[in-house]
C-alpha cells in the first residue's frame, strides 16, 4: 500500500469573522509519516477533527492543498481519495449484517462478489471476530461495532486511515482494552494512519508521532515523549498530563546556572540554557517530599487527592499553585508545611519573550 500524504496550508472558517477571530484552522501543514500513526491532540474547538474532514474529502478547504502519492485531491470527492474513514458513532448500516457491512465499500467500488466477501472474512478475521458474521447492528456492543467500522475501514484496502474519536463512545475499560488491540492491529497494517483524539492517553500510546493544535493552529508536532518533555510553548506543557509552568529567570554565577522559580532557587546542574527571562516546566511526578534540612523548599499542603497509585499534592509556595504526584503509601495530610524537593535533571527551560 501507498500512503505519502502531504497537506500544506490548509485553512477554513465556517462563518464569516471579525478579523481577530480564529479560524476553525490556520495554515495547517504537515507531511505524514508513511505506514505510521499520527495522532491529533487538542480541545474541543482546537480544529483537529475540521482538520481531519478535509483531508478526507468531506469538507472543502477555503486554501491549502491535500496531496496523496504525488496527486493533488484538494478538489477531489472523497470516494475518489482512497482514505478508509472510521467515525465516533461508527454509521453501520442497521439493515446489513456485519459481513454485508464491510463489504459496502467494496460493493461501490465493483468488486466482485466472491472477491468482496473474500476479503470481508479476512477482516473478520484481522478484528477477532468471525463469530459476529451474519449478526446486525443492533445485536453488537459497542466495541464491536467499533471492530466492524474499522474491518469496513480497511477492507478497500486504503491508502490513507482516518479516525477521528473512534472510542470515545466506550467506557473506560473498554476503551483501554481496544486501545491495546488496535495499537496492535494498526501496526500490524502499517497503514498511513491519522488518529484525532482529545484523550491525551490515546493520543501518546497510540501515536508514533503527535501532533497538538490549539486555536486551529499545529502548536507542535514531534514524537509524544519529546511534546511530553520537552514542550515547545506553555500551552503544550500545560495541555500535556499536568505541569507546574513558570515564568521564571536564569542567572550564571561562578559557572552555575541558578534558575530563579517561585519562592525556590535552583542549580540547573549542567544545563546549557542561556541566561536570561524563560519558562520552566516541572511535572508533578518530579517533586517530591523530601528530609527536614535537604529540601530546596517548603510548601503549604492546601489539598490531598487519591488517585489510586499515587497522591496528587495540591501545594503554595512563594505565592504560586504546585502540583506534586506522591507514591500512594506517603502519609500526608492537608493544613501542613512539607519539606519539597525537584528533580533538578528534569526541569525543562525555554525562551520567554519579553
Amino acid at each position: 500500500m501507498s500512503g505519502k500524504l502531504k497537506v500544506t496550508g490548509l485553512n477554513k472558517s465556517y462563518t464569516k469573522r471579525q478579523a481577530d477571530a480564529p479560524a476553525a484552522v490556520s495554515d495547517f501543514s504537515h507531511e505524514f509519516t508513511k505506514g505510521k500513526i499520527t495522532s491529533i491532540l487538542g480541545p474541543s474547538g482546537s480544529g483537529k477533527s475540521t482538520t481531519l474532514m478535509m483531508i478526507a474529502g468531506l469538507l472543502a478547504p477555503d486554501s491549502g492543498t491535500v496531496v496523496l502519492n504525488g496527486r493533488d485531491l484538494t478538489h477531489e470527492p472523497p470516494e475518489k481519495r482512497k482514505c478508509g474513514l472510521v467515525f465516533q458513532n461508527y454509521a453501520l448500516f442497521p439493515h446489513l449484517n456485519v459481513v454485508e457491512n464491510i463489504e459496502f465499500g467494496l460493493r461501490v467500488r465493483g468488486v466482485s462478489v466472491v472477491e468482496r466477501r473474500r476479503r470481508a472474512m479476512e477482516m473478520l478475521e484481522l478484528v477477532h471476530i468471525p463469530q459476529l458474521a451474519l449478526r446486525r447492528a443492533h445485536q453488537l456492543s459497542g466495541g464491536e461495532q467499533q471492530r466492524v467500522a474499522l474491518a469496513r475501514a480497511v477492507a478497500i484496502k486504503p491508502d490513507v486511515l482516518l479516525m477521528d474519536e473512534p472510542l470515545s463512545a466506550l467506557d473506560a475499560k473498554l476503551r483501554e482494552d481496544l486501545r491495546a488491540e488496535l495499537s496492535r492491529l494498526l501496526r500490524e497494517l502499517a497503514l498511513t494512519t491519522i488518529y484525532v483524539t482529545h484523550d491525551q492517553a490515546e493520543a501518546m500510546s497510540l501515536g508514533h508521532e503527535m501532533i497538538v493544535m490549539n486555536e486551529g493552529r499545529k502548536e507542535q508536532a514531534g514524537l509524544p515523549e519529546d511534546l511530553y518533555r520537552r514542550p515547545a510553548t506553555p500551552f503544550v506543557a500545560r495541555f500535556l498530563g499536568s505541569a507546574n509552568v513558570f515564568p521564571a529567570e536564569i542567572e550564571i554565577a561562578s559557572g552555575r546556572r541558578l534558575l530563579q522559580l517561585p519562592g525556590v532557587r535552583i542549580d540547573l546542574n549542567g544545563s546549557s540554557a542561556a541566561a536570561g527571562s524563560c519558562w520552566a516546566m516541572i511535572r508533578p511526578e518530579d517533586l517530591e517530599p523530601s528530609a527536614p534540612g535537604s529540601e530546596h523548599f517548603l510548601a503549604d499542603v492546601e489539598s490531598t487527592f487519591f488517585h489510586g497509585n499515587s497522591i496528587r499534592l495540591h501545594l503554595r509556595a512563594g505565592g504560586e499553585h504546585w502540583l506534586a504526584d506522591v507514591r500512594n503509601e506517603t502519609p500526608i495530610a492537608s493544613h501542613q508545611q512539607l519539606p519539597m524537593r525537584v528533580r533538578t535533571d528534569k526541569v525543562f527551560v525555554w525562551p520567554r519573550a519579553n
